[in-house]
């Protein structure tokens, strides 16, 4: 069993495909918990029409306070911390079963379209559309099943799985800022060590992105550098040298070229 959170802002067609994923492709039971951020185009009338937890704020409040506040109303030790715009794909639950041991957490390996706009690759091409109107979801089922899907982990914090105690016990969000998922993912570091585990992705737990970004509004990124200080003085590291150990710890999931080969990465 396990809690799904997820927040979003003016994304309906995005959250009702999340959900229609959800229902199709889970085995476990699950709750599904939406945060919705001041939406207008119908998301708040959709929410109230189906079987959720719903919350909503009259504006983007960002992520720290929406995803804080979920994850502590979960009814599950286990939740997924999930983003409007992901498609999760067959056998995704099957990282639950890891995460049963204090410290574990498990992220879903992602399969993302790359902006053309990137000023630097993302990472594999999925090919499988950059919004709701391109998506190719059976060409996608149907490559993801027979191994011919790109693929890799990007290291950001979602999605991912883990257990309610551990972010309880790690303080949880950084909710003085409207998104400091810096602080988190450290925290998460700092817990996994405690514990022996590491950050892992599971061999067979994926989802594909559409990289929407109207979760962080632009007055985010006003703040950055006074977040930034606050996190070396409060950590007593630099930001460099988190990022160098967070790296070192993440550990990417397989991934397969068009041809069925698998690739290997540094």
């Amino acid at each position: 069993m396990i809690s799904i959170i997820v927040a979003t802002v003016n994304k309906l067609n995005y959250i009702k495909l999340f959900a229609k994923s959800l229902e199709k492709n889970t085995v476990v039971p699950y709750e599904l918990i939406i945060w919705d951020n001041g939406s207008t185009d119908g998301t708040k009338e959709w929410c109230e029409s189906i079987d959720c937890k719903y919350y909503r704020s009259e504006t983007n409040i960002g992520i720290s306070i929406p995803y804080d506040k979920m994850i502590r109303e979960c009814k599950y030790d286990t939740f997924l911390y999930a983003e409007n715009d992901l498609y999760m794909l067959p056998n995704w639950d099957k990282a639950i079963d890891e995460t049963k041991e204090r410290g574990s957490w498990r992220h879903i390996c992602m399969i993302r379209h790359a902006p053309a706009n990137a000023r630097r690759p993302i990472g594999l091409e999925g090919f499988y559309g950059a919004s709701i109107e391109e998506f190719q979801e059976e060409k996608l089922l149907s490559d993801f099943k027979n191994k011919k899907a790109q693929y890799r982990y990007y290291g950001s914090l979602g999605p991912m799985i883990m257990r309610k105690e551990d972010y309880i016990e790690m303080g949880g969000y950084n909710t003085k800022y409207m998104e400091d998922e810096r602080d988190l993912n450290w925290k998460g570091f700092l817990n996994c060590n405690k514990y022996n585990k590491k950050m892992l992705t599971h061999p067979e737990s994926f989802c594909y992105h559409f990289l929407q970004k109207t979760l962080r509004p632009k007055k985010m990124s006003s703040a950055s550098d006074q977040r930034d200080k606050d996190f070396e003085t409060k950590f007593n590291i630099s930001m460099e040298e988190s990022l160098k150990q967070l790296r070192l710890m993440e550990v990417a999931g397989p991934a397969y070229n068009e041809y069925g080969e698998l690739i290997k990465y540094d």
